[in-house]
């Protein structure tokens, strides 16, 4: 069994590590409440207002034409460079036999 002035001794070592644990939970509490207020401000200027909705709409369905168009223009550069490459390749074997033109 311990004395009580082991006891003792122990209770004042762990007083300035309780008091140190209270403070850091008040301030964990406090930074923890900033937190969900910017949430809160953030999720009212994003989710209330009518015209941020309806910008990001248009940006979505712009985002979604522009991939469309991007994707017709490279098919269509694909096939003019392969067209190009089969007609140098053509033009060059015919210059090779002497064909004229």
């Amino acid at each position: 069994m311990a004395t009580l002035e082991e006891i003792q001794t122990i209770v004042t070592s762990t007083d300035g590590k309780v008091d140190q644990l209270l403070i850091w939970k008040a301030e964990h509490t406090k930074e923890h409440t900033l937190v969900e207020r910017d949430v809160a401000d953030n999720r009212a200027v994003l989710f209330e207002n009518p015209g941020v909705i309806s910008k990001v709409n248009t940006l979505w369905n712009c985002k979604h034409d522009i991939t469309e168009w991007r994707e017709f223009w490279l098919g269509t550069l694909r096939y003019l460079i392969v067209a190009v490459v089969v007609a140098v390749v053509g033009w060059l074997l015919l210059l090779y036999k002497g064909i004229p033109l």
